[in-house]
């Protein structure tokens, strides 16, 4: 039977991670804070609590591309870049298959990963842990936790604690994509719509100046649009604003 000192220690630790999960969330989910930079901290915060020496995090742009957003060493940094640059290594691995890659001795991995193996070893790095970022809704990987080590891997309960807040960081930055989204279609919608209230507008004041009905003065308008490969919102803008500069039927 276990001892009321090691389940007090798992709880504890338990709660530190939800804590810890939760604001990851929260970080990421606020559009003010730079993403890179919470990326970072986290970064340090796992090489802090999962006994690794360093930690890095690789994401993958809208092309499926990884790249570097955060490092606790230059070591790292330049390691998961030949990761990023040259496909070799537990990461892009962990991305591609969406499970976790696990290699406790690098040195052995020579022959499949030259070049990151290469670097590895000059750094002292010796094995690694790359879990990918999920979001388990979408079945989507939008990138990968790197945890580095000198000596062993850390333990299987480690490694499943770190998939856990892995899995925190995908779902939030899924979601941080798809505010992102939204946010850009929400402004495209109000420009739409500015737009064609602009363009109501110029065929009023023009059929009024024209003494014609509103569809011919925007037939005229297009067509003169369309000659002087100009936007028709910009000709709008400056026939409502009456300016005798850009409005091109200014009397």
């Amino acid at each position: 039977m276990r001892g009321a000192g090691a389940l007090l220690s798992d709880l504890t630790a338990e709660r530190q991670l939800a804590d810890a999960a939760v604001q990851l969330v929260d970080k990421l989910l606020d559009e003010e804070a730079a993403e890179d930079a919470v990326l970072e901290e986290w970064a340090h915060w796992c090489s802090a609590h999962f006994g690794v020496r360093e930690a890095g995090v690789l994401l993958a742009d809208d092309g499926g591309a990884l790249r570097v957003v955060a490092a606790t060493a230059p070591d790292v940094r330049m390691l998961q870049t030949v990761a990023a640059d040259s496909g070799e290594g537990p990461g892009p691995g962990a991305f591609h298959s969406g499970m976790p890659v696990v290699v406790d001795d690098l040195a052995a991995a020579a022959d499949r990963w030259p070049a990151y193996a290469s670097w590895a070893d000059e750094f002292g790095i010796v094995a690694i842990g790359s879990l990918p970022l999920r979001h388990r809704a979408s079945s989507r990987v939008l990138g990968v936790l790197n945890l580095f080590v000198a000596e062993s891997v850390p333990s299987k309960e480690s490694m499943r604690a770190a998939q856990s807040l892995a899995d925190a960081a995908g779902t939030g930055l899924a979601h941080r994509r798809a505010m992102g989204a939204a946010r850009r279609t929400v402004g495209q919608l109000e420009h739409a719509l500015a737009s064609r209230v602009l363009i109501e507008q110029a065929k009023g004041i023009l059929a009024e100046r024209w003494r014609t009905d509103v569809g011919t003065a925007f037939d005229r308008l297009r067509r003169h649009a369309r000659s002087r490969r100009v936007r028709l919102d910009d000709i709008s803008r400056a026939v409502v604003a009456r300016d005798p500069d850009g409005d091109p039927f200014a009397v």
